[in-house]
């Protein structure tokens, strides 16, 4: 059974390992000229000095360990290289197909026909499977703001920035405060003219290592800290309020956010979700004076300024927008689209899918990385999940099933005040797609027969590697070693 893998990216790798480990075959189309997507050199989008925001104990695929010499934190080059190294790995490379522009995807029969253009021609063939792995950072968003063709220095997004070398001596006005508007204005400080960040409200702003709880003077990578089970299991059935109360005071008490600059302080109430931005240096640089912030929108610009609706201006001689994504998936028609109930404005639930994978409309489709989050993880239960059920190894989700998680997923769409990811909880989530394929640890018998082990998934960090333990596509001798390692790491 043949299937289409749209995207070369972290998602459309792991997809075509999966997809090889039930009998499938791949072809992966990937318009760039390698793997990697969004980490792709020069082509990709982040910059060149970007690391990861939670650490390659978290960022990693289940059976494949980072080269123990990598970073804590991996860098923008270290990330691709991973993927490359999986690639070669798993023998992936003879099933891709770079640089191709897919053009449509169809129903034809009970397959689907793909469309595509490669070295200027075009080709098509039927599948009998197709998984989107396209990812929904598909277009920069940088609103429209009057006046701007008369600025007069560089407007670009944050995907097109690459290094603060192009930027020294300037004035840099960065608008927005999440990831990259957080990190890319402190790695602008030390050497740009003045740099101001524009922003709307505060967040909670973290450093990639916290206290750990055991060895309070001991510092460990924050998802250490985040990620655990027994932790989690203490948080069932307290109140979603309650909860986000007690991560307030958490993170007040981390930061002291607020005490030496009021424009930080983190003004929504302690019972709303709370917002949290990773950076290390962004804090200290704002309190050291070499940060600005500024509060509010910008209504129009002129020659080398920003005009601010409460009459405020800004002299800047480039203007980052940090303002995050639009998802495109050009290649369905409208009718698909519809049924997706796709909305490419909405950044943080573009497409509605049971547990973000099937659609009961699209039976032969499945969605891979295709909702708002970080984890290689889930990634890959997502993709092995989708290739266990088109492969008839596991049941596929029935249609009421899948209607009922749809439902399930517009609530977080049309949930006010909206959360910062649509599935945060990541424990919870990449344990319930590893039951959907037998891949959850069977608790019970590991308490009895290996309490050892049990201790370390229960009680220690959340690892990818504890879904290779049980079921199809189970690596013991693999996993073991890795979750010994991140358990030694959290120690």
């Amino acid at each position: 059974m043949s299937v289409a893998i749209i995207g070369g990216g972290p998602a459309g790798i792991v997809s075509a390992k999966s997809a090889l480990e039930c009998g499938l075959e791949p072809t992966v189309f990937e318009k760039g000229d390698g793997v990697g997507g969004l980490w792709k050199p020069k082509s990709g989008s982040v910059w060149d000095r970007m690391k990861t925001n939670i650490s390659h104990h978290t960022c990693l695929f289940s059976d494949f360990p980072w080269n123990q010499s990598t970073s804590d934190f991996p860098t923008q080059s270290e990330v691709n290289a991973y993927l490359e190294s999986y690639a070669e790995h798993f023998k992936l490379k003879p099933h891709l197909q770079m640089n191709t522009s897919i053009r449509s995807v169809e129903k034809s029969n009970e397959k689907w026909l793909v469309m595509w253009i490669h070295d200027g021609q075009s080709h098509s063939k039927t599948f009998d499977y197709v998984l989107v792995c396209s990812g929904i950072f598909s277009k920069a968003y940088i609103p429209q703001i009057p006046g701007s063709e008369n600025f007069g220095g560089p407007i670009l997004h944050a995907k097109d920035y690459k290094t603060p070398e192009a930027f020294r001596e300037r004035r840099v006005a960065v608008v927005g405060n999440a990831f990259s508007g957080c990190e890319i204005t402190a790695e602008l400080a030390p050497s740009a003219k003045s740099v101001t960040n524009i922003f709307h409200r505060a967040m909670w702003i973290l450093p990639r290592y916290l206290p750990s709880a055991k060895k309070p003077e001991q510092k460990l990578p924050l998802d250490l800290i985040f990620y655990s089970r027994a932790a989690n299991a203490r948080s069932q059935g307290v109140p979603a309020e309650e909860l986000n109360a007690r991560k307030s005071n958490w993170f007040r008490g981390l930061t002291k956010q607020g005490e030496k600059c009021p424009e930080l302080a983190v003004e929504t109430a302690p019972s709303s979700s709370q917002f949290v931005v990773i950076s290390d240096a962004y804090t200290e640089q704002v309190e050291a004076g070499k940060i600005a912030l500024k509060k509010g929108s910008i209504e129009r610009m002129e020659q080398g300024k920003l005009i601010f609706k409460d009459g405020s201006a800004l002299d800047a001689d480039a203007v980052i927008f940090c303002t995050g994504y639009q998802t495109e998936i050009p290649f369905f028609s409208k009718d698909i689209l519809s049924s997706l109930d796709f909305d490419p404005a909405d950044q943080l639930q573009p497409l509605l899918l049971h547990k973000t994978v099937f659609h009961p409309n699209l039976p032969g489709i499945a969605f891979i990385g295709m909702y708002r989050g970080p984890f290689f993880g889930i990634l890959e239960l997502q993709s092995r999940w989708a290739c266990m059920a088109l492969s008839k190894k596991i049941t596929a989700p029935s249609k009421q099933e899948m209607e009922n998680g749809i439902q399930v997923e517009r609530q977080i769409r049309e949930a006010r005040p909206r959360p910062q990811f649509p599935h945060g909880d990541y424990v919870n989530f990449a344990d319930d797609l590893a039951r959907q394929i037998g891949a959850l640890p069977d608790w019970k018998k590991f308490e009895s027969e290996n309490p050892s082990l049990h201790n370390k998934l229960w009680e220690g960090p959340l690892t990818a590697a504890s879904y290779r333990l049980t079921g199809f596509g189970s690596n013991p001798d693999v996993a073991l070693p890795l979750i010994d390692r991140i358990n030694q790491a959290a120690s």
